[in-house]
């Protein structure tokens, strides 16, 4: 498999390299009382520590930017530049190509989230721990908290494969220029649509984020949690049958 080695390549290296420093460099400065980070009164525990360094970076966009930079380099970029159809051309079955692809897309987004997580925990351990923004333990007294943590965990894995397979589906159809175009404004509009009462509970930014589950507790909030992760797995499967399918269809000239 010609995808097995992707995480030598340097981008993707840049990528868990950042979001390993991130939650390090936060807690360091809320640690430190910067103006650059203010929190005002706020105590966490170490596992509420990575659920806000997790919020944070996908309010910001990040992890969803990363996304889109490597689906369109691995899918439309490859297309563009003729190797796809040079490899094609030497294969009986397309679709394990593009599905080899998808899984390695998938598996970048897990290493993120669990490098976002662990480095949260770190950050937590070394510059938090003592200080007047911690409650001391690393996990919350409520239990409910934890379990958040659990659910909110899984369904960021979830929204982002998402994401990462929209942009895939994105890159089958344009080349990379208009794939990294279309892919922003689709992260852009996902996020907007949530405002909208009426439709939100159907949109994977709403569905993948701890609100849509916070106000709950006990057994509904466990509920709630697989009825979000349902959703998005349907979305996922309906996603890499318009992937396999469109990619069976193509020719790879552009």
């Amino acid at each position: 498999n010609r995808y097995s080695n992707i995480f030598k390549k340097i981008d993707v290296k840049i990528s868990l390299l950042i979001f390993a420093l991130i939650p390090l460099l936060i807690a360091f400065l809320i640690s430190v009382e910067s103006n650059v980070i203010t929190i005002g009164d706020s105590v966490f525990a170490g596992i509420e520590y990575a659920t806000v360094v997790l919020g944070l970076l996908k309010s910001l966009f990040v992890p969803y930017i990363f996304m889109c930079l490597f689906s369109s380099s691995l899918i439309a970029g490859e297309i563009d530049e003729g190797v796809e159809a040079m490899y094609i051309a030497k294969i009986e079955k397309k679709e394990r190509n593009i599905l080899s692809k998808c899984i390695s897309l998938i598996s970048i987004n897990f290493s993120n989230i669990i490098i976002i997580v662990i480095s949260s925990s770190v950050g937590w351990l070394l510059f938090l721990k003592g200080s007047k923004y911690s409650t001391g333990n690393f996990f919350s007294s409520i239990s409910d908290d934890n379990i958040i943590f659990v659910i909110y965990f899984i369904l960021s894995i979830l929204e982002l494969t998402f994401f990462a397979l929209s942009f895939t589906l994105i890159s089958l159809f344009f080349n990379q220029g208009k794939s990294l175009i279309i892919s922003f404004l689709l992260i852009i509009i996902s996020k907007l649509l949530i405002n909208i009462d009426t439709i939100k509970q159907w949109i994977p930014t709403y569905l993948g984020d701890s609100v849509s589950v916070e106000m709950f507790n006990g057994r509904e909030l466990i509920i709630h949690g697989f009825q979000n992760s349902f959703v998005l797995l349907i979305y996922i499967c309906i996603l890499l049958f318009f992937i396999v399918f469109k990619y069976n269809k193509m020719d790879f000239s552009r």
